[in-house]
């Protein structure tokens, strides 16, 4: 553009701006006619611009709009500002808490934050005598029908008793309490956001202890893992081997308890049984001092044995009689002393067999062996859980003399060269992530409401 083409257009802003200045103004009356403004003669007086004072301006009077130029086109853009999109409030309200708490975050992690070195073990706790295949699968199906140890094998509850204790608060107060944990988080090593406050409250100081052990559990090999975070690499290797000797002594209580108790167990069994075996015993004495026999069923024999040679004497001597009975008279001496005889062996019999069962209550031996049968019963029983109680005993005192639990160290701890966290790339993914997450949720609403209203 040419000079001389810019020249009118600043001229006609210059003019606008000082009429503006002036507070010039011409408003349309009701009537049609112009009405003056501040600055303007009255339209009755004599005007020296003009050469008729009884007629108006066609400008004045001309209903028709006229074309703006482009001092007006310039004045319409200078007086109007253009409002603020939405666009722009997302853009302002994504860089202030997106970009900015992302920011915020490098820097903390980059030059704030106090670098933690982490070392890692790996154990497993194994018994002294591991039990077939065949007995384990056993015993896990009796115990499953008996409503326990749904959870998995008898070593998969002692890894789960082991790390259960590692983050637990009594294996602070077996290390040594504060004074340990200021050894092992030394507060002036640590940034002010990840410092252990020694004084405060013992939840807050079991939840900073659970953030700085972090334990693991394979169920395929079982085997646990182990790490320890501290500022001092040091520290955390020393805490390491603390908190594994610390689970071994557990493990070592708790084995012992079991096995004190097992063999409580066993001796008070084993008592329970001797007692039993014991009055068995002294029934079946008592039976026979009594009933003046050693045993009714060697009696009952013996009875039987008289009795049927009884017989075979009476056999005979009826054999005797019915030979002789053609030959001798019924008064003759031979055949009365016959008869005599197998009357005197009926008698015998008779006798024998009342012993053997009859109706003479308890002196009957029928009565007796069914008495004595039922105390050698018990006895034998007796006997038999006895001698079940004194293996059971034997055995648990055999346990109790050696170890039955053992924490096998699968990986030695060692102390780390390298700081593990904090890891800045994560860190700064994990806060923009959240506060990405967030604002979305954030700007849906405040869309939903901005369309709702318009």
């Amino acid at each position: 553009m040419s000079t001389a083409t810019k020249t009118p257009e600043r001229g006609a802003t210059a003019r606008l701006e000082a009429d503006e200045r002036a507070g010039t103004s011409v408003a349309k009356a009701p009537s049609g006619r112009a009405v003056p403004g501040p600055g303007k003669t009255d339209p009755g007086k004599t005007d020296p611009g003009r050469t008729d004072p009884g007629r108006t301006d066609p400008a004045e009077t001309d209903p028709a709009p006229r074309t703006p130029g482009p001092a007006g086109r310039l004045k319409g853009r200078m007086r109007v500002p253009r409002p603020q999109s939405f666009g722009d409030f997302l853009k302002i309200s994504f860089g202030l808490f997106v970009i900015l708490p992302t920011f915020m975050s490098v820097l903390y992690l980059a030059f704030v934050a106090s670098p933690l070195y982490e070392a890692e073990s790996r154990f497993t706790v194994r018994s002294a005598t591991e039990s077939s295949a065949a007995s384990r699968v056993f015993g896990e199906a009796l115990s499953t029908l008996a409503g326990g140890n749904r959870g998995g094998s008898q070593s998969a509850q002692d890894v789960f008793i082991a790390l259960n204790y590692i983050r637990s608060r009594n294996i602070i107060a077996d290390l040594g309490g504060v004074p340990m944990l200021v050894r092992a988080f030394d507060p002036a090593t640590a940034d002010y956001f990840s410092r252990l406050d020694v004084n405060g409250p013992s939840e807050k100081v079991w939840d900073y202890w659970k953030s700085r052990i972090r334990t693991e559990y394979n169920t395929t090999s079982g085997i646990a893992t182990l790490r320890v975070q501290s500022s001092d690499p040091a520290a955390a290797l020393w805490l390491s081997e603390e908190i594994l000797r610390a689970t071994e002594g557990m493990i070592n209580r708790i084995s012992e308890e079991a096995r004190r108790d097992a063999l409580l167990r066993a001796e008070a069994e084993l008592q329970l049984h001797r007692d039993r075996l014991t009055a068995a015993m002294l029934a079946v004495n008592a039976f026979r001092d009594r009933m003046k026999i050693i045993d009714p069923v060697i009696e009952a024999k013996s009875v039987g044995t008289v009795v049927a040679e009884l017989m075979l004497q009476k056999v005979s001597a009826e054999t005797q009689l019915a030979t002789s009975s053609r030959d001798l008279a019924e008064d003759a001496p031979s055949r009365r002393m016959l008869e005599g005889q197998i009357a005197e062996l009926d008698k015998q019999i008779d006798e024998l067999r009342g012993q053997i069962a009859g109706e003479q209550g308890g002196n009957v031996l029928s009565e007796q062996i069914r008495t004595y049968e039922a105390l050698q019963i018990e006895s034998v029983f007796a006997s038999q859980l006895y001698t079940a109680a004194q293996a059971a005993y034997s055995e648990a005192k055999a346990r109790s003399d050696r170890k039955s639990l053992y924490v096998i160290r699968v990986i030695e701890p060692e102390q780390p060269e390298r700081a593990s966290y904090p890891d800045i790339p994560s860190g700064a993914f994990l806060v923009f992530a959240t506060a990405g997450v967030l604002w979305s949720i954030a700007a849906l609403m405040v869309a939903a409401v901005r369309d709702h209203s318009n």
